[in-house]
């Protein structure tokens, strides 16, 4: 069937690239993943951070917070959420900042940005919602936040194999078949070839990660950059032989199967974080943080966070369920082991100990 929806989309010819499948696969009005018609698929499919404890958006808020107070307090200060259609994260994010600091929380400018909104959330707070897939904002001075945004792009997969690169595209003949072509792929070769001179190891790429990172350089005049995304860095690319970054077949949170699937599930794609990391030094911005979702969310407090609520007058039952789901969140097995990528733009000194301390200086601590 998925043959027939292809000729029936792309034409008998080759599908020039894999990222035209994927774009097939996630957004057409009907068999795509984010379709109307497969609602019941992507309201269920991840339960990840922002919905499975509000300490992620606490702890995000605090970051948040901190670095308006690092910019020196803007009044102008926006906060921009790219990918954030089903409004779970901004909402918890914006509970927090209220609680924090009402008045930043209120003179907060904040918009999200998705193809897409699939809400059905009753949020107090003015929200500008712009329909869109790229950031196409001017002399903004704010933060930027996105949370699993890259499995959502259209994707390129490409193979090293006998000192070159391949892209592997698809052909329909007699059903989807595969096809090697060879290009000149410039941006690996920033790394060290020990890195990406692994034969028969997939690579994905997709050029709208580029292309989003300069329009967010040209939009922002001020300001922090965070993304969480699974993905993968070099050194981990290198040490484990057996880490297969092809895209995969995702369904409740469990990889059931690589690539290609006939039946509705979504696709993802494992991310490298270490070219986002190029792609936002290229554009011109300062890197503040590369590491895991356990590190980063560690270093804003959440072992305090959890010690209060451990502390706090609720029931052993209550107390239980919450901190096995903080647990989670911190856990290289589960959620932990997410990447977090933290940039900066237009103020020298910026860097992530000064983030944390102002955070750590807070004496605000919810449970």
């Amino acid at each position: 069937m998925i043959h027939d929806n292809l000729k029936k989309h792309f034409g008998q010819n080759i599908l020039n690239s894999y990222d035209q499948f994927m774009n097939f696969k996630l957004y057409d009005s009907h068999q795509g993943y984010y379709s109307k018609s497969n609602k019941n698929l992507w309201e269920s499919d991840y339960f990840t951070s922002p919905m499975i404890h509000p300490v992620f958006a606490y702890l995000i808020a605090r970051y948040i917070y901190s670095t308006w107070l690092t910019l020196n307090k803007p009044s102008d200060f926006h906060l921009i959420e790219i990918g954030g259609g089903g409004l779970y994260l901004i909402k918890e994010i914006i509970n927090a900042l209220r609680l924090i600091d009402q008045k930043f929380s209120e003179q907060c400018k904040i918009i999200v940005i998705d193809k897409n909104f699939h809400n059905t959330l009753d949020i107090d707070n003015d929200l500008n919602l712009v329909i869109a897939d790229t950031f196409c904002f001017k002399n903004i001075k704010g933060f930027v936040l996105s949370n699993e945004l890259f499995d959502a792009m259209p994707f390129k997969r490409i193979i090293y194999k006998n000192d070159k690169y391949y892209e592997i595209l698809f052909k329909i003949n007699d059903g989807l078949n595969e096809e090697l072509e060879r290009i000149n792929f410039e941006s690996f070769s920033y790394f060290d070839a020990t890195n990406y001179s692994i034969d028969n190891k997939v690579y994905t790429y997709s050029d709208l990660h580029e292309n989003l990172i300069n329009q967010i350089w040209t939009g922002l005049d001020l300001g922090v950059v965070l993304s969480f995304d699974y993905g993968y860095t070099s050194d981990q690319l290198n040490a484990n032989i057996s880490l297969n970054t092809d895209s995969r077949v995702i369904s409740n949170n469990k990889i059931i199967r690589n690539l290609y699937p006939s039946e509705k599930s979504d696709i993802s794609c494992f991310v490298n974080f270490d070219l986002l990391n190029i792609f936002y030094k290229n554009a011109g911005f300062e890197s503040i943080y590369l590491g895991s979702q356990a590190d980063f969310l560690n270093q804003l407090g959440i072992k305090e966070y959890a010690k209060a609520y451990f502390d706090s007058n609720r029931t052993i039952a209550d107390k239980s369920k919450n901190m096995r789901v903080m647990q989670d969140l911190v856990d290289e097995e589960i959620f932990g082991n997410y990447l977090v990528l933290a940039v900066s733009k237009g103020k020298d000194n910026i860097n992530q100990n000064q983030l944390v301390n102002k955070i750590n200086s807070m004496d605000i601590l919810i449970n």
